[in-house]
């Protein structure tokens, strides 16, 4: 007995196989694409945040005001403390933003100077000592702008966003800055809101757990999609296959129980076409031994 015969469906591991391959690789397309999708779209929505929250706290500023702030002594007056305290509110509202500062322009053009500054000096390492990084700006620290040409060109050209993240002593940012403007619009300054780059970190992480949830609930409706479609493309074959099988071993009356329609009409036509063949080169040789025998 042939091995068709003993296999009732000699076609359905490979088909499934092929299936499952194909479905995995389109399902690792669909993650990626997702994950580049979602990910752009939280930096974008990152970069709009910081913005937004720019423009509306430096159009609350009193460019005057802010003018006045010259000198590091001047961190204890009243006139800082109201900046200072104002910052304060909008970190505190803003769960997501780390700091919110000003700068103004000096004569370097890559070179700018801190004016106010919403942070506090904190022991973020728990060592007892206060380092550079823990400490928050002064009035006049320079603060090297080199490298950040969205910070610089706020100053002329209007609110803008980090385009990538930024790195300083304080640690890895998405920054937003507006200008400050006084009335005759000549801009004094510029305001920076930080928001850390742990935080796209966390949505990244988020997109890659939502993502894994998702196949995890996909590979099982992935396997029993290809069962079922395995089975039906592999149906007519089979049928196919038994009929060959049962004229290997002489039974040339057999017919495929197939319809005349589809694909499967096909088959059944090329089979019957086959099988009248068989059966006119049986008649010929049993007419020639017929003759001999005569």
């Amino acid at each position: 007995m042939s091995n068709i015969r003993n296999n009732k469906n000699p076609y359905f591991k490979n088909t499934f196989r092929g299936i499952i391959l194909t479905g995995i690789a389109l399902l690792i397309v669909l993650d990626v694409s997702v994950y580049y999708f979602l990910n752009e779209r939280t930096f974008s929505s990152t970069q709009d945040t910081v913005k937004e929250i720019a423009i509306n706290v430096a159009s609350n500023i009193p460019a005057s005001l802010h003018e006045s702030l010259t000198e590091v002594s001047q961190q204890n007056s009243d006139e800082y403390k109201v900046i200072e305290n104002y910052f304060q509110i909008v970190v505190d509202s803003n769960p997501k933003v780390d700091d919110v500062y000003t700068l103004r322009s000096t004569s370097d053009p890559n070179i700018v100077e801190f004016v106010v500054s919403g942070m506090t000096d904190e022991d973020t390492d728990g060592d007892g000592m206060l380092e550079d990084n823990e400490l928050k700006p002064q009035i006049g620290e320079e603060y090297n702008a080199s490298e950040l040409s969205d910070l610089r060109a706020a100053f002329t050209e209007g609110p803008k966003a980090d385009s990538r993240v930024t790195h300083d002593k304080w640690g890895a940012w998405i920054s937003g800055y507006a200008p400050i403007k006084e009335i005759s619009g000549k801009v004094v300054g510029i305001v920076g809101v930080d928001i850390s780059a742990g935080y796209i970190a966390d949505q990244r992480m988020q997109i890659l757990q939502s993502i894994l949830l998702m196949d995890i609930g996909a590979l099982p409706l992935l396997f029993l999609v290809a069962f079922f479609t395995t089975r039906r493309l592999t149906r007519d074959f089979n049928i196919l296959a038994e009929g060959m099988d049962q004229l290997a071993h002489g039974n040339i009356d057999y017919e495929l129980p197939l319809s005349y329609q589809g694909r499967s009409g096909v088959f059944k036509i090329l089979f019957h076409d086959m099988v009248a063949m068989f059966k006119n080169l049986k008649s010929e040789a049993d007419e020639k031994n017929h003759d001999k025998r005569s």
